[in-house]
């Protein structure tokens, strides 16, 4: 027998199928996005548990990708997944070329916001960070390396041979993110899990930029 709370999330997703499904010309939208498709899982998870098989495509042994809208809401939904996909994470490395470099957004009307959101992605079992980036405003990296240094070590990376968008958690999982960070918002873009092979052979590159210049 369900419980309660599985039962009011099992009710919150059909209602949002239902939904959808009014729409003139339905597209199912909500399942590109993150909080719904985070909802999946943790349900196929729960009805698994309970002796009931789900298979759910995209299951925690395969690779998952996500297109996350255009958009304020989707935008801040990603960066959502990002602090619970580190949750527990003790050493992160962050490859964005345009880190340091910030225009106004439709989610960040500041550099203020764009750097406190940048750091609440970390959460408190986050010790080291390695930032990788190409060049820097002076007006954005004060901010956003008070907030990144806050109860970790920060190591920064100045690099022009950058050109994608990678987060690396532990070593060992990996993600390609299709935009800046200061992009999020902005237009749809992909967020996408990595193999355990490109994880690797990310590192070994990182491992390359870090070397003295």
């Amino acid at each position: 027998m369900f419980d309660k709370d599985l039962q009011f999330r099992c009710r919150h997703l059909i209602n949002a199928i239902l939904n959808e499904g009014r729409n003139e010309q339905p597209d199912f939208r909500f399942l590109t996005v993150m909080d719904y498709r985070v909802q999946l899982e943790r349900l196929s998870r729960k009805l698994s548990d309970d002796g009931l098989a789900v298979d759910f495509p995209g299951g925690p042994t395969d690779v998952l990708e996500f297109i996350v809208q255009a958009g304020p809401d989707a935008g801040r939904g990603a960066f959502r997944e990002m602090r619970r996909w580190l949750a527990g994470a003790q050493r992160v490395e962050l490859c964005d070329p345009f880190l340091m470099k910030f225009p106004p957004s439709p989610m960040f009307a500041s550099v203020e916001e764009y750097a406190q959101a940048l750091g609440n992605i970390f959460p408190p079992s986050v010790k080291h960070v390695d930032l990788f980036y190409n060049g820097y405003s002076k007006k954005v990296r004060p901010s956003v390396k008070r907030q990144l240094k806050e109860g970790r070590r920060l190591i920064e990376f100045n690099r022009c041979a950058i050109h994608d968008r990678f987060v690396v958690k532990d070593g060992r999982e990996g993600k390609l993110i299709g935009t800046s960070f200061g992009g999020f918002g902005k237009k749809f873009f992909a967020l996408i899990d990595l193999p355990s092979s490109d994880v690797k052979q990310l590192r070994a590159e990182l491992d390359t930029l870090r070397q003295p210049i």
